[in-house]
């Protein structure tokens, strides 16, 4: 059996989508609260939505698009988008690397009940 793991992150952006997901979501970018706004870039997430759940989410985070990376380091995704940390999303996982990147990232669902500053870094 597979140990997952499944913890709360908060929505700092994705990365366009390609194929069939073209003008669309093709990563949600996550991270957990660093302070004054800031995020600590935990990874992307590819996997886990419906069709209907990214284009609900497009429209939940199209409002918020900044041109400021929420995030404390240069996030590796070309033509990222960033948006204002708002939307805290429920992420499992397999494990983080060193670097407290997520393996094997899959989206749950938003938690719509939670904001980012009741969420806590646990992956120290």
């Amino acid at each position: 059996t597979k140990l997952l793991a499944r913890e709360e992150f908060v929505i700092g952006g994705w990365a366009p989508g390609e194929g069939s997901r073209d003008g669309g979501i093709g990563a949600l970018l996550v991270g957990l609260p660093a302070g004054a706004g800031r995020l600590r870039y935990c990874g992307a997430v590819g996997t886990g939505f419906t069709a209907t759940e990214l284009v609900r989410l497009a429209a939940r985070l199209g409002p918020d698009v900044t041109a400021q990376s929420p995030f404390t380091v240069t996030v590796p995704k070309r033509d990222a988008v960033f948006v204002v940390p708002k939307l805290v999303v429920d992420i499992e996982f397999r494990e983080r690397t060193t670097a407290g990147i997520l393996r094997q990232p899959s989206y749950k669902g938003e938690r719509i009940d939670k904001t980012p500053d009741e969420l806590e870094d646990r992956s120290h």
